[in-house]
């Protein structure tokens, strides 16, 4: 396996784990009333992307970038962060 597919598969391994995060807290209560596992892929593209560690003001960013300010509880904010930190 080539450097170029490990980054690859790394970066994919890091999507599925931030969208099943951001499904679990499910911030914007959306998968909650039955909106497809693939609602938050905007934000979780953009959380990707982002340096890590992810924090609660960075994951609030994104998604006041794709929704609105303050759409995410701090509480939210902050169970994504640390469901995106590395053990």
């Amino acid at each position: 396996m080539h450097d170029d597919d490990l980054q690859h598969e790394s970066r994919h391994d890091r999507f599925r784990r931030t969208r099943a995060v951001a499904n679990r807290v499910d911030p914007v209560h959306l998968i909650a009333i039955g909106a497809p596992d693939d609602e938050y892929d905007a934000e979780v593209h953009d959380l990707v992307r982002l340096a890590e560690p992810v924090s609660a003001d960075d994951v609030a960013a994104v998604f006041a970038a794709w929704f609105h300010p303050g759409i995410v509880s701090e509480a939210d904010a902050a169970a994504i962060a640390a469901g995106l930190a590395r053990p």
